[in-house]
């Protein structure tokens, strides 16, 4: 009889923990666009003081809680490749 009660107790508590689990709300997030400059820019004799710009506005932005997603490169008439930081923060639950 005891092993039947802490079966079913067992069952029950792990179709609960199943049912809270399937409740939940996935996770949200929101994006930004950060422009880091063209790469002909960062190529010229100035260079070091380009990238330590990148670096204080990464620095920046991560300590608001915003996370490098992705790297893009676009090609545009005037500069071949201009890069921009796809960056992504978690949405706190009250927030829409």
């Amino acid at each position: 009889m005891k092993k039947i009660l802490f079966v079913f107790l067992f069952l029950a508590l792990s179709l609960q923990a199943c049912v809270a689990l399937a409740e939940e709300t996935p996770v949200r997030y929101e994006y930004k666009i950060v422009r880091l400059g063209s790469f002909s820019r960062l190529q010229d004799a100035k260079s070091n003081d380009k990238l330590g710009e990148i670096e204080k506005l990464l620095n920046r932005e991560g300590l608001q809680g915003w996370d490098i997603a992705e790297i893009l490169a676009v090609r545009t008439t005037l500069d071949p490749n201009v890069f921009f930081a796809v960056m992504k923060r978690t949405l706190e639950k009250n927030e829409k």
